[in-house]
C-alpha cells in the first residue's frame, strides 16, 4: 500500500465512522431499525483495511511502536484517523520533529 493509497483509506475510514454515527442516531432517536445494517459492514471492513495499511506502512515509515498505536488509537476517534494522518504522521518532518512521539 502507498502512502497515497493509505490516506485515502483513512478518509473513507473517517466518513464511514461519520456516517455510522448518524446511522447510530437515526436508529435511536427516530426509530429507523434498518439504519445500521449496511453502514455497519461497510465500516468494518474499511477499519480493517485502514489497519492493514497501518501494519503494512509502518516499517517504510520508520514508525516507532507508539506511533503505530497511535494511527491504530486515532481510527476510533470520529476524523482522528484522517487529521492524525494529514497533520501528523504521514507529514515528513513529522518523524524527525522535537517532542512528537
Amino acid at each position: 500500500m502507498t502512502v497515497a493509497r493509505f490516506r485515502l483509506v483513512a478518509l473513507a475510514e473517517t466518513m464511514s465512522w461519520l456516517v455510522m454515527l448518524a446511522a447510530v442516531v437515526a436508529k435511536r432517536l427516530f426509530d429507523v431499525d434498518d439504519a445500521t445494517a449496511t453502514i455497519g459492514p461497510v465500516h468494518g471492513v474499511v477499519f480493517l483495511v485502514y489497519l492493514v495499511g497501518v501494519v503494512l506502512l509502518r516499517e517504510e515509515l520508520d514508525w516507532s511502536g507508539r506511533r503505530t498505536v497511535g494511527a491504530v488509537v486515532a481510527a476510533v476517534i470520529p476524523l482522528g484517523a484522517y487529521l492524525v494522518v494529514e497533520r501528523r504522521l504521514l507529514n515528513p518532518g513529522a518523524a524527525t520533529s522535537p517532542g512528537r512521539p
